[in-house]
Formats: C-alpha cells, structure tokens, sequence
C-alpha cells in the first residue's frame, strides 16, 4: 500500500481519463514522500484537495463529489466546495466490525447519518446495508458489485506463478483479505486435516487476522501473500475449486462479495457456506450446510471438473458486468 501510494502520487498509475491524488502527511511539510508523524491539520487536507481541483481545471460546482462515508471531513469538504452532486458509496458499514467499540459505533452511526443526509445519490452493493441506512436516506439505490469478462493477463514470464500452476494436487483456494469475522478459520483446519492431500491456497492480508497463522502448522495449508489485481485473477483461474468458507455474521451480512463475481466470471467451480447476498450467482454454486457437507460439495466440485462457462452463467455474468452497473450508476446520476 505505501508504494503503490507513492507510485499514485508521482503519476505512474495516471491514463489519459484518469489522475490519482492520496493526501500523504508527515513531520516534514516539504518531503511528501514520509506519510508518517502527526495527524493532519484538517486545513492542509482542504488546501491539497484544492490544489489538486485547481490542477485539473474542475470546478466543484460543475463536479461531481464521490465519498467513501468513512471519511470524517466529509462535512467540511461538502461546505467549503459546494460540490454539483455528492454521492455516498456505502461499501461496508462500518459498525458491523467486532473490533468497533460501542462508543465508536455510535460516532460513526452519527456520521452516517450526517452524510446521507447530506448526498444527493446514495449508493448500497448489498440489500442489508440499504436497508440499515435507510432510516438516514428515503431513496438509496441498489448497486451490487460487478464482473469483468476479459481473459485474465499472462503471467507466463512470472516464476512464482508458473510454481503454483505446477502444484502437485489438487488447488482449493480462497482469495481476499483473511479478516477475522469474515473467515470461518476452524472450517480451512477442519478441510486441511479431513483432506490432507488437497493444497489449501489462501491469498490475501493476513495483518487484521494473524491468528489464522496458526493454519502454518498444516503442511498443505499454503499462505500466497497479497497478489495484485488484475494478476490475481490468473491465479484464480488455476484453483480446481474456489471457496467462501465466510462465518454467517454481522459483518458478512452487510457485505456483497466481489470475489464470487470473479470467481465465476474465469469459470471456477465454487463451494460457499450459506451465507446472504449471494445474489443471481447463488444458483450457480454449490452451497453447504456443515463441515462435512462443505467437504462433499468441494469432492463433487472435483469430480464435475472444470465444464467451463455455461450458457446460463454468460447470460447472468453478462447482465452484471461493470459496464452495466456503470450504466446503471450514471442513469441514476442524470436523473
């Protein structure tokens, strides 16, 4: 993350549509490239968002605003630039996290409700999280998370990559960050010791979740790291099935998982514990009640093979790609 922000701000990611800016802050104000030290002052946050308007010829009151509600300058940031259109993106709703005090959560739900007060178009992946935010908002709109279906890149010339796609065995991955709440840990053990001779692939962050470093001690449990989109997307094509071993919990139930998109989009089989907001994908999955059933569908997902995309699947994959929910989004943002 910090040298893919440094990367951003020197411009090496810029495309002709696009530019990045990250607000970095240090103990020294002419060495931008230290984001350490002290917490802001929240003017220098104002002054980098006008410079950096002012750089690209945008006139707030032309522009749209698009906010993450985390982000607690909202407020001000909406006060002092007047944007045309402000649009709330609720990605996760914060509240749900375990580690969230009580105190926190009620901070957070105030600042929720200042923001969506305040939007002009808001926006909700997951039923669940509309539906608790929209005591905030009367008219929050419905935007699941979409699929690409490009081919994923080649990775030919990488070694690591060309080491997974010769492991011997059998590949049972997982992909994204391995957060606690999220991760049912005692299902991957309960696999990895029923199954010995199955790889357990797990790819993603481990740094919200170390206690599922205890899974190290399995030799066929096999932590990849953090691969970067989009070359992850070639190693997920490499799984013999994919998983969502997610714990039914507050915080999965205002969550629309993305990767189930990309793991049907490269024609994995997938296995997923009954978990809501599957959506048009559920009945493409296999779904499991218990450890033993998940092990059983995982079996069977083994035993079918890879069948490819079926025509079903293209049709629905089709109809949610992201092109289309950008469709969508900007018919909404005309109106």
């Amino acid at each position: 993350m910090y040298i893919e922000t440094l990367l951003r701000n020197r411009g090496v990611r810029d495309s002709e549509k696009v530019s990045f800016h990250t607000f970095i802050y240090g103990p020294d104000k002419t060495d931008s490239d230290v984001p350490i030290g002290r917490y802001p002052d929240h003017s220098e946050y104002m002054n980098f968002i006008e410079d950096r308007l002012n750089e690209s010829n945008i006139k707030p009151d032309q522009a749209v605003f698009w906010f993450y509600p985390l982000n607690s300058d909202i407020p001000k940031i909406i006060k002092q630039f007047k944007p045309k259109i402000k649009v709330i993106d609720l990605v996760d709703d914060h509240r749900t996290w375990s580690e969230v005090s009580m105190i926190k959560r009620f901070y957070i739900t105030r600042h929720y409700k200042n923001v969506l007060k305040a939007g002009d178009l808001v926006l909700a992946n997951c039923f669940n999280i509309r539906q608790s935010m929209q005591q905030y908002h009367p008219d929050i709109k419905l935007i699941p998370n979409g699929c690409e279906l490009e081919p994923p890149p080649d990775l030919s010339g990488d070694g690591d990559f060309q080491k997974f796609k010769e492991m011997p065995g059998f590949k049972i991955g997982y992909v994204g960050n391995l957060e606690k709440d999220k991760i049912d840990i005692n299902l991957i053990q309960y696999m990895a010791e029923k199954r010995p001779a199955w790889n357990m692939i797990l790819i993603g962050s481990t740094h919200t979740n170390p206690q599922i470093l205890k899974l190290k001690k399995f030799s066929n449990v096999r932590f990849m790291g953090v691969i970067e989109y989009p070359d992850v997307r070639a190693w997920i094509k490499e799984l013999d099935v994919a998983i969502l071993p997610h714990l039914n919990s507050k915080k999965t139930r205002s969550m629309n998982p993305l990767k189930l998109y990309v793991y049907c989009s490269l024609g994995v089989p997938v296995v997923s514990t009954d978990i809501e907001n599957l959506d048009e994908l559920k009945p493409f999955i296999l779904i499991a009640d218990t450890y033993d059933d998940f092990i059983l569908k995982v079996e069977k997902a083994l035993e079918d093979g890879k069948k490819g995309i079926s025509n079903s699947l293209q049709e629905c994959l089709v109809a949610n790609t992201w092109e289309k929910r950008v469709d969508q989004i900007l018919k909404e943002l005309l109106a």
